[in-house]
C-alpha cells in the first residue's frame, strides 16, 4: 500500500524586486509528504533470525532554493519515520539535509557544499555496497568549499576541500569505527567544442579511524564530457591511482578464511599496503538524474607487510585489507 500526499500549493514562487538596484531575487519551495505502509519479512536484512512485523512510514520533505543574478542556494531536506508494529525496538527517525549555494564574482565564483545525515547502517550499507553487517545508528557531517577561476573565455582552473565526519552509535554487538575524511582536489577545465569540454583532475584524500588505521589516495584522471542533446551529457574518465593503508600493532584487520568468512586477527608489528592501479569511469546525465554505466579499477599490489599473530591453517599472511600477500 503506498499513498503520496502532495498540497495543493506545492510550488511557492516568491519574486522580489527592489527600487534601488534591478536585480530580482527567487524563492521556490516544493513540500512533499509521502504515506508508506506494508509488512517487512526481514528488517534487519540477515540470513537468519529473521525479524519481521508491519511497517508505517512517514516521509515528509521539502525542496527549496533562492536565487539571484550573481548568488544561489538550493537545498533538500527529507525526514523518514519508520514504526514497526511488532518490533517497536527497531522504530526509527532518519533525516537528511543537502544544501548547494555559490557566488558568482567577475572571473571566479565560490561554492560550498553541506551534507547532514542522521540515519542507520541499514539504509546507508544497503545504499553504498549493498550489504548490511549490522544495524547501528550513523551521523555524517560532510562540508564542501570550491573556488573556480576563469583563466580565458575556455579555460577556468577549480580547487576544491572535502570534510566528511562520520561518527556510529555502537552497541554491545557492534564494533564500527568512527573516521574522518580530509581531502582536495585541483582540476583544470578548457571547452573544446561547443559540445565537448575536457577536463584534468588530481585529487588526495586521507581518512582516520578510531582503529588507528590510516588511509591514503591519491589519483590523476583525465576526459572529457559531451553534450548529446538539450537535457543529456555523456562523460568518459581514465587515470592512474594510489593508495596506501596504514595500522599500528594494536589494530585488528578484517581477512577472510577458507570458508570466505571475514574474520578479525590482531596486527603484531603494524602493517602497510601500498597498491597502484588504473581507475575508468563513464556517465550519462540527463539534467539532474545520473547514470553511471560503468566504472572500474584496476590495480598492482607494490608492498606488504602484514603480520597477523595467529591465522587459520592453510591462510597466508594477509594486508590489512584481507588480500594474501604476493
Amino acid at each position: 500500500m503506498r499513498i503520496r500526499l502532495r498540497p495543493a500549493l506545492a510550488l511557492l514562487v516568491f519574486t522580489a524586486t527592489t527600487a534601488a538596484i534591478s536585480q530580482a531575487a527567487e524563492w521556490k519551495i516544493d513540500p512533499r509528504v509521502e504515506l508508506r505502509g506494508g509488512y517487512n519479512d526481514n528488517i534487519t536484512l540477515r540470513t537468519d533470525d529473521e525479524v519481521s512485523s508491519p511497517e508505517i512510514a512517514l516521509n515528509p520533505s521539502v525542496l527549496f532554493s533562492y536565487a539571484t543574478p550573481t548568488s544561489g542556494i538550493s537545498g533538500d531536506a527529507r525526514f523518514q519515520v519508520r514504526r514497526y508494529t511488532e518490533e517497536s525496538d527497531l522504530n526509527d527517525e532518519i533525516g537528511r539535509l543537502d544544501v548547494k549555494s555559490f557566488h558568482r564574482m567577475e572571473r571566479s565564483q565560490l561554492g560550498l557544499n553541506v551534507d547532514l545525515i542522521k540515519d542507520t547502517t541499514l539504509d546507508s550499507q544497503l545504499e553504498e555496497t549493498g550489504v548490511v553487517l549490522d544495524r547501528v545508528d550513523r551521523s555524517l557531517v560532510s562540508l564542501n568549499p570550491t573556488w573556480t577561476y576563469a583563466l580565458g573565455e575556455r579555460s577556468s582552473v577549480e580547487l576544491g576541500y572535502t570534510y566528511t565526519n562520520v561518527d556510529y552509535d555502537n552497541d554491545s554487538n557492534s564494533n564500527y569505527s568512527n573516521y574522518t575524511t580530509n581531502g582536495g582536489q585541483l582540476s583544470l577545465s578548457r571547452i573544446l567544442s561547443p559540445r565537448a569540454t575536457g577536463t584534468i583532475t588530481v585529487l588526495y584524500q586521507r581518512t582516520d579511524n578510531d582503529a588507528d588505521i590510516e588511509a591514503t589516495y591519491s589519483a590523476v584522471q583525465g576526459g572529457a564530457s559531451y553534450k548529446l542533446s538539450e537535457t543529456l551529457t555523456g562523460s568518459l574518465f581514465a587515470g592512474v591511482r594510489r593508495s596506501e593503508v596504514k595500522a599500528t600493532q594494536n589494530t585488528f584487520v578484517p581477512i577472510l578464511d577458507e570458508n570466505n568468512n571475514i574474520i578479525f586477527v590482531p596486527v603484531r608489528d603494524g602493517t602497510q599496503d601500498d597498491d597502484l592501479g588504473y581507475i575508468f569511469s563513464g556517465s550519462m546525465a540527463p539534467r539532474t538524474m545520473i547514470l553511471v554505466i560503468f566504472s572500474a579499477a584496476r590495480w598492482r599490489r607494490t608492498s606488504c607487510a602484514a603480520k597477523p599473530v595467529s591465522r587459520r591453517p592453510g591462510m597466508s599472511e594477509t594486508t590489512s585489507r584481507g588480500y594474501p600477500c604476493r
